[in-house]
C-alpha cells in the first residue's frame, strides 16, 4: 500500500491538496516554458545568423551552428516535456476536483516516472561538476536534487492517498 497521509500540509482535506499540487504545478509548467521556448528559438536564431569573422575558420563556424542546433533541438525536448507535464497536471487537477481516480493516476505514474528521471539527471550533472574541481556547484545540485525529491515525495504521497480514498474507500483511515 505504501506510504499513506489523512490530509494535505495545513489541515487541508486529500481532495483540496490535490487539486492545488495540480494547479501549481500547471502554473509552474506554464511559466517554465516561457525561457526555455526562448532558448530554443534563440539558439535556432544563432545557429542561422550570418557569421562573419576572418579570425574564425570555417571548421569552428561548422562546429558553432552543430553547438545551436543541439542545444536547440535539446531545448525544444525539454519544452516537450514540460508540455506533457503541464498536461498531466491540468489532468490531476481537472480529475481531483471531479473525484475522478482515473483521471489522478496517470498523474501519479508520470510523477514516478520524473522523479527517478530528474533524480539521475541531478546526480550526473553534480558528478561532471565535482569531476571538474566545481565541488560548490556539484553540492549546490546534490541539495536541490534532495529537496525537490522530497517535495516530489510528499506531492505523490499525497495524490496516491486521494486517489486510494477515492477507489477503496475508508482505506486511509485505517492505516496508521
Amino acid at each position: 500500500m505504501g506510504c499513506v497521509v489523512k490530509q494535505c500540509c495545513c489541515g487541508c482535506t486529500l481532495k483540496t491538496g490535490s487539486i492545488v499540487i495540480g494547479i501549481l504545478e500547471a502554473v509552474g509548467c506554464g511559466i517554465g516554458l516561457i525561457p526555455v521556448i526562448t532558448g530554443a528559438a534563440a539558439f535556432f536564431v544563432f545557429r542561422d545568423a550570418p557569421l562573419e569573422n576572418h579570425h574564425a575558420t570555417e571548421e569552428l563556424i561548422q562546429a558553432f551552428r552543430a553547438t545551436m542546433e543541439a542545444l536547440g533541438i535539446l531545448t525544444t525536448v525539454v519544452a516537450l516535456i514540460i508540455v506533457i507535464q503541464l498536461i498531466f497536471a491540468i489532468i490531476l487537477a481537472c480529475g481531483a476536483n471531479q473525484e475522478k481516480p482515473s483521471l489522478i493516476y496517470p498523474w501519479i505514474i508520470y510523477s514516478n516516472v520524473s522523479l527517478v528521471l530528474t533524480g539521475i539527471f541531478y546526480i550526473i550533472i553534480a558528478c561532471i561538476e565535482i569531476a571538474n574541481s566545481q565541488v560548490v556547484s556539484g553540492v549546490v545540485s546534490l541539495f536541490t536534487c534532495a529537496l525537490f525529491t522530497a517535495l516530489r515525495i510528499y506531492f505523490i504521497i499525497v495524490v496516491n492517498s486521494y486517489h486510494l480514498e477515492l477507489t477503496r474507500p475508508g482505506a486511509v483511515n485505517a492505516c496508521v
